[in-house]
């Protein structure tokens, strides 16, 4: 190499010390935490439009170009594991109707039994973000037994490891802001649905005999003296029909918002107002509606999925298979496209987490359960959720950017493009 190409080198490698090998990285969106699949850096893309004249005059004919190329790699490749930054933040937003508890279950997460539980006129308006450290054990260390484990990976095998964190975004429940909300969602990101399993609907309530109470007088039809409380079979599915439509309004209308702005997400419906059912049918009951929640969002998703394939099938017909309309069908029928729900423990007995904010009690398997999944120890069935981009290490420009932004947001509301340049 000539003099000056290896200047160039040097400083090329400066800039990109954070990496142990140019292949398969990922870029990092400083903006919102997101990593683009697709933006991986070609060695022969990067290198090309990086090299100064003097550099690229000193590697006239190909083979001698991709003999440079492959030297730089080598460099870069031995360089020490200890200077390379790791994604370690996962974006988590939480997503419900108003007075479902969102606010107050991310501050049971993130300050356990000494968080203050906001007032039900202290409603969030528009959004909230939050930074959560789940590493922190004192806070739930009078609650939680088990240890537990915060540890990030990184994905090549090396040893390096780092404690997973969390930016936490809190969307105001209200009518008014669901419009907005989608322009802050990101694909690489976990959508925690919050639902209060009906708690505020009284139509969802199974009503027994003691219905009719307010009716009784000299003709009424029901015995005063009558302590049985059954419900009968008409109210029953009357109060069924209550919760399924609670259902679709509540958590099933988030579900589409979501996929329609960022398909293939990774969502996990959390269920509120445990503490609730205490007088109001007892653990069965609860366990009943959470249930119908998780196969009301199962039915629909299959029914999705049928009623694309049938209109694939009638593209096919049609002789239409390889035309745009049938070509984004198929994307849609894709796995990586489809919503990744993930439930409970896995069984009909608890399908859905449940929490009390009030009570304190739930917090220490939903935040167990958030945590294994952002680490990926916990995939909810399914085969890949966050890979390639928790524990993936960052570029060093920008890790810079992202340093200034972190230093000038505690100063200023709105940082410039001119801070960056």
């Amino acid at each position: 190499l000539t003099p000056a190409s290896k200047d160039s080198s040097v400083s090329l490698l400066s800039h990109l010390s954070s990496f142990d090998s140019m292949k398969g990285v990922k870029q990092m969106n400083s903006i919102d935490n997101d990593v683009v699949d697709e933006a991986t850096f070609p060695s022969r893309s990067i290198f090309s439009t990086m090299l100064t004249p003097a550099s690229k005059a000193s590697v006239d004919d190909e083979a001698k170009y991709d003999d440079y190329l492959l030297s730089l790699e080598e460099e870069l490749q031995d360089i020490s594991t200890d200077e390379v930054a790791l994604n370690d933040t996962l974006k988590i937003i939480f997503l419900g109707m108003a007075y479902t508890g969102k606010t107050s279950l991310i501050r049971r997460l993130k300050d356990g039994g000494k968080a203050f539980i906001p007032k039900k006129d202290e409603r969030t308006i528009g959004v909230d973000i939050y930074e959560w450290d789940p590493s922190d054990s004192d806070t739930h260390i009078n609650e939680c037994r088990e240890t537990l484990n915060t540890k990030v990976n990184r994905e090549d095998g090396a040893p390096t490891v780092t404690d997973i964190k969390f930016s936490v975004w809190d969307f105001a429940g209200q009518d008014v802001y669901h419009a907005t909300h989608e322009l802050f969602f990101s694909r690489r990101a976990l959508y925690v649905l919050v639902w209060d399993m009906g708690a505020n609907n009284s139509t969802t309530r199974r009503r027994g005999s003691s219905y009719h109470e307010d009716y009784e007088g000299p003709f009424a039809l029901i015995d005063s003296d009558d302590e049985d409380t059954a419900v009968s079979e008409p109210e029953a599915r009357r109060a069924d029909r209550a919760l399924e439509r609670d259902i679709d309004e509540k958590v099933q209308f988030w579900v589409d918002c979501i996929q329609s702005s960022v398909p293939g997400s990774v969502i996990l419906p959390v269920a509120t107002f445990d503490d609730y059912f205490d007088t109001e049918g007892g653990v069965e009951e609860a366990r009943r509606r959470c249930n119908a929640m998780k196969r009301r969002l199962l039915q629909h998703e299959e029914r999705r999925k049928s009623s694309i394939k049938v209109r694939l099938q009638y593209l096919y017909k049609t002789n239409r298979a390889n035309s745009e309309a049938a070509k984004r069908l198929k994307t849609l029928l894709c796995s990586m496209a489809r919503p990744k729900l993930i439930f409970g423990d896995g069984n009909e007995i608890d399908s859905v987490i449940r929490v009390s904010s009030t009570s304190y009690r739930g917090f220490c398997k939903l935040r167990s359960k958030i945590v294994n999944i952002a680490c990926g120890r916990d995939l909810g069935g399914h085969n890949y959720l966050f890979g390639g981009h928790v524990g993936v290490p960052i570029p060093r420009l920008r890790l810079e950017v992202r340093n200034v932004v972190r230093e000038k947001r505690n100063s200023l509301k709105v940082v410039e493009w001119q801070y960056f340049v």
